[in-house]
């Protein structure tokens, strides 16, 4: 028997993190957690105030936080001592001095702090890897691009840790920086603003890897949808679509485009915020994209196009 705290009842909560934990069979209990007491939980979960929790030493299998950016790490420190195991929302944070201490470091050996890229629990990921594994990759493309939502929405406030860079821009740049060494020297990037909004809005970056593969992203806010990667290897081209973010009930499809003929390898329907919830919670499986030396070379890297 497992029991699971959420903190956080915001649409993404609602829409993606209660449906794939629902499918999970060795997941019995799950408890939510937020500001204000919901009227609208379902009697499937059970709803517990902040501060009884503590009071009460409440201990969980799991704490999924799913809060504004800007108080993740405040709502890490809150419940702490209530679980051993943390998976939060990405960005972990918008405050990435806090990244550079100690007690980042020491609370993320300590309490097992996961975060939630669920694209990495994907097959179509799999795919991606035999693919860059067993063809030499001339060029590498990939975007991850909407249009502007409601303007009071917490990605456009700075205050609750808005910003394209951490909110879209954190998928390509962990797909590289997780698969492929980028020459420093030849990065060439530019960060887009708007005057309407508070935050960056977008970002293009150009880079080489040791081995010689260029490199193209894209990211952005105000954009036309894009959610794609392509990989160039001799006359051919490997096509992933809706690589990053997957709708529910989506079948996902791979293409490789050669000449004038075009192949597609069908993957099924999978929901890989399921998928990242057994491996990291049920399986307790560990990936090399959450260890703390690459979780802090991604936040470095985006520091560094941030701050520049």
């Amino acid at each position: 028997m497992s029991s699971i705290l959420i903190v956080g009842y915001g649409s993404h909560t609602k829409r993606r993190i209660l449906p794939a934990l629902d499918t999970i069979n060795n997941l019995d209990n799950i408890f939510i957690t937020s500001r204000n007491n919901p009227s609208d939980i379902s009697k499937n979960y059970e709803y517990l105030n902040k501060e009884e929790i503590i009071k009460n030493n409440m201990n969980f299998d799991a704490v999924i936080i799913s809060s504004y950016p800007s108080v993740h790490i405040e709502n890490f420190e809150h419940f702490k001592n209530c679980s051993n195991l943390f998976l939060i929302e990405k960005p972990i944070t918008n405050d990435l001095l806090y990244l550079d201490g100690d007690d980042f470091y020491n609370n993320f050996q300590d309490y097992q702090i996961k975060e939630c890229l669920m694209y990495f629990h994907h097959p179509v990921y799999d795919e991606f890897l035999k693919v860059i594994r067993d063809n030499k990759i001339d060029s590498l493309e990939a975007s991850l691009t909407i249009p502007h939502i409601e303007k009071n929405n917490h990605r456009y406030s700075k205050n609750l840790g808005g910003s394209s860079i951490l909110d879209q821009g954190i998928y390509p740049i962990s797909l590289i920086l997780e698969n492929f060494e980028i020459i420093n020297d030849s990065i060439n990037y530019q960060m887009f603003f708007e005057n309407l909004y508070e935050i960056d809005t977008g970002g293009e970056l150009f880079c080489e890897t040791n081995e010689g593969t260029q490199v193209n992203l894209k990211w952005g806010i105000g954009y036309e949808y894009s959610n794609n990667v392509k990989v160039f290897s001799g006359k051919s081209c490997f096509e992933f679509p809706m690589f990053f973010s997957k709708p529910e009930n989506h079948i996902s499809k791979y293409y490789v485009k050669k000449s004038e003929k075009i192949k597609s390898y069908e993957i099924g329907n999978h929901d890989q915020f399921n998928n990242m919830y057994k491996d990291i919670i049920v399986n307790n499986m560990n990936f090399d994209y959450q260890d703390y030396k690459n979780l802090k070379s991604r936040y470095d890297f985006i520091g560094m196009l941030l701050n520049d």
